[in-house]
């Protein structure tokens, strides 16, 4: 469809400016649009469904008189490459709303400044809900920013030219359908924090070969979440180690997951005084109790006197620095040396540092 016209003298309808869409009057909601609609200033309300499967539609302009985008209004819009929202915007679709769904060859998403709802903070190229830190819209170019917790549901549906994306650690939850037929994708990471995969959320992704999951909250994913990811070639789980287990446990299976699970080799950070995989508040204090010394064997050592002068100058900061990055120790005067001990006890490894 690529022409729309009222009649002039319609009470209740209209097509104002030659816009080409049908216009409830009153309301100044656009109901219908088509391939080649302007949308006229004064429109207020894009309607549900207003732009549905428009597949010619190569743009549009949002006046700034726009305040909401309905549901499913821009779904199925294959040809919109560009995507402005106006910074009087502060509705777009309902929690299922697939608004931009579809569009598969977007690869620009602006929010004006001064928007109070939505923004695309750090030319992210998404659609950002501001209070909540959840994104709504990403699209082919997108990167997720570092303070996104959520990924909204369809968030990236269709996102056909979407290559690669890196979900932030800060990132907790993935919605329903979220990366659907994103089939450019072929690998998959996910954060330590990430506690939900919603249903359907990499269904037809079919290039995926490779998921790593860093995450020790092991947790049930939705409904076929991963359906279609063996289909050019069996794709591989990665885990953390030790965890393979507890992951078959909560159904990430070999069904799912054809190339087989497997557990990432354990890296060795001298931070991670506790061998958990993590440098936590615990490490910290360990590491502080430390440096501020311990009796051993009756002698009472600053550890930070790591060159044993008497005084902690900043000779010895680099020295620390080097430990807590490495696992290679410097010796001090007095004859004693670093050592890093390793042990191994029911697949959990505990890293000391002895001062002897």
């Amino acid at each position: 469809m690529t022409s729309i016209i009222v009649e002039n003298g319609n009470l209740k309808y209209d097509s104002r400016n030659n816009c080409n869409a049908l216009i409830e009057t009153a309301t100044n909601t656009l109901i219908k649009g088509c391939n080649n609609t302007i949308i006229p200033d004064g429109i207020t309300s894009i309607d549900d469904y207003a732009f549905y499967q428009c597949s010619g539609l190569n743009s549009i302009v949002f006046p700034s008189s726009v305040t909401s985008i309905g549901d499913y209004a821009f779904y199925g819009c294959k040809q919109l490459t560009d995507l402005n929202i106006p910074k009087n915007v502060v509705s777009i679709g309902s929690s299922w709303g697939r608004v931009f769904a579809g569009c598969s060859n977007l690869t620009s998403i602006i929010v004006e400044k001064g928007n109070l709802k939505y923004d695309s903070r750090n030319n992210c190229n998404a659609l950002i809900e501001t209070a909540t830190n959840t994104l709504i819209q990403g699209c082919n170019n997108t990167i997720i920013p570092d303070d996104i917790t959520s990924i909204g549901d369809m968030a990236f549906d269709n996102c056909r030219g979407l290559v690669s994306v890196t979900i932030p650690d800060g990132v907790t939850s993935i919605g329903d359908f979220a990366f659907e037929w994103c089939t450019s994708l072929t690998s998959i990471n996910f954060p330590t924090g990430l506690k939900k995969i919603g249903k359907y959320a990499f269904n037809a992704c079919l290039n995926i070969s490779s998921v790593v999951s860093k995450t020790r909250n092991i947790f049930a994913f939705g409904t076929d979440a991963f359906n279609g990811v063996n289909y050019y070639s069996p794709c591989v789980l990665t885990v953390p180690y030790g965890t393979k287990d507890a992951y078959i446990a909560a159904g990430w299976t070999e069904n799912v997951f054809k190339g087989g699970i497997v557990e990432a080799p354990y890296a060795l950070k001298i931070a991670d005084v506790d061998g958990n995989e993590k440098v936590t508040i615990t490490d910290a204090v360990a590491i502080v109790s430390h440096i501020l010394g311990d009796d051993i064997n009756g002698f009472v050592a600053a550890a930070a006197d790591v060159n044993g002068d008497g005084r902690i100058t900043i000779t010895d900061a680099v020295a620390v620095v080097d430990m807590i990055l490495s696992v290679v120790m410097r010796p001090s005067k007095y004859g004693e040396t670093w050592k890093t001990i390793r042990s191994t006890h029911n697949r959990t490894h505990f890293y000391l540092l002895t001062y002897f």
